[in-house]
């Protein structure tokens, strides 16, 4: 077996590839090895015994073949797998021909879409100027009408007063003081325009006259009731300073009233102040005792003459409970001892 010399497959004949998908032709191919690897149970009777070195010259033989298919196979698998490749190249290169064509014609409507834009609006730009122009001749040509029916008006003027014309001529050859037509024109528009600045200037001074005049009526006005209200404003005052006048009276009155009660009563606190210090004299002199406080200090006086009180106050009650005390001791003396 080992001696057998071994096939190149590069020199196996080329196969024809069957045009089909080549998911079909996997699926085939499968399909068939699954359909020879199924188990053929054939009977007991029908198969000879084989011993074990015929199986392994059969298992040797079969080990071929498969390796031959396998190599077949293979080869056809790679062919197959050249041929998709081919075509998947072609397919990419279609594929980029179609997106370079896709871009350019896209590019080539886009073009041609803002041309087409262009052309309408130009189109629609002429046609507004068309209008405009149109309407523009008609405007011209109705300016055109106007203006040939105000010829027409002007020579009518013209030869309705072309007898003015004629008398200005005549006056002209008559008199030597102007040269020309347009001399005496000139002199009747010079005396118009004085005339016109004459009335002005007279409108003016009338207009203002008649504003100095109204100034003076109104401050006439104005001063007469300034003097009303001066005068007013001075009864007031008046009536005002009689008021005043009876008012200060009365607080006159009532503060001399005031200053000869507070005259009285100052007089009366002397008074009571004298009385105080003489009094407080007396008290000193009869308990025999110094004058200690000061003849202006009344309430240190008061204060010395209360104390004073006070002590009489309490000899005076003890000495009526002793006299009480005597008469009861006389009267009951009296009653047990009778004549």
């Amino acid at each position: 077996m080992d001696s057998k010399p071994k096939r190149d497959y590069k020199d196996l004949p080329s196969q024809v590839v069957p045009d089909c998908t080549p998911e079909a032709a996997m699926t085939a191919y499968f399909l068939s090895k699954y359909e020879q690897r199924l188990s053929k149970n054939k009977p007991e009777w029908d198969s000879p015994p084989f011993l074990p070195a015929i199986q392994l010259v059969a298992s040797c033989r079969d080990l071929e073949v498969a390796k031959k298919k396998l190599g077949d196979k293979l080869y056809e698998m790679k062919e197959r797998r050249n041929q998709m490749d081919k075509r998947w190249e072609e397919l990419r290169e279609k594929e980029q021909w179609l997106r370079e064509s896709f871009v350019h014609f896209n590019k080539s409507v886009q073009e041609n879409k803002e041309k087409r834009e262009k052309a309408e609006k130009k189109i629609q730009e002429e046609k507004i100027v068309q209008e405009q122009q149109e309407k523009e001749i008609v405007e011209l040509q109705a300016k055109i009408g106007n203006f040939l029916q105000i010829k027409r008006t002007l020579e009518v003027h013209v030869t309705k007063h072309r007898i003015y014309e004629d008398y200005m001529k005549s006056v002209l050859a008559e008199t030597n003081e102007f040269a020309t037509v347009t001399d005496i024109l000139n002199r009747f528009e010079t005396l118009t325009a004085a005339r016109k600045k004459l009335t002005e200037q007279q409108t003016r001074d009338l207009a203002t006259l008649e504003n100095t005049h109204n100034s003076v009526v109104r401050l006439r006005e104005t001063t007469s009731q300034i003097i009303l209200g001066l005068s007013n404003r001075l009864a007031g005052l008046q009536s005002h300073y009689d008021l005043t006048k009876a008012e200060a009276l009365h607080w006159e009155t009532a503060l001399s009233n005031i200053t000869n009660s507070v005259a009285e009563v100052r007089l009366g606190i002397d008074q009571v102040k004298t009385t105080c210090w003489n009094l407080y004299q007396q008290t000193c002199h009869r308990q025999n005792r110094p004058v200690e406080v000061m003849e202006g200090n009344v309430e240190q006086q008061l204060m010395y003459i209360k104390c004073t009180i006070q002590e009489l106050g309490k000899i005076v009650h003890i000495a009526r409970q002793h006299t009480s005390k005597q008469e009861a001791s006389n009267v009951a003396t009296c009653t047990t001892n009778p004549k």
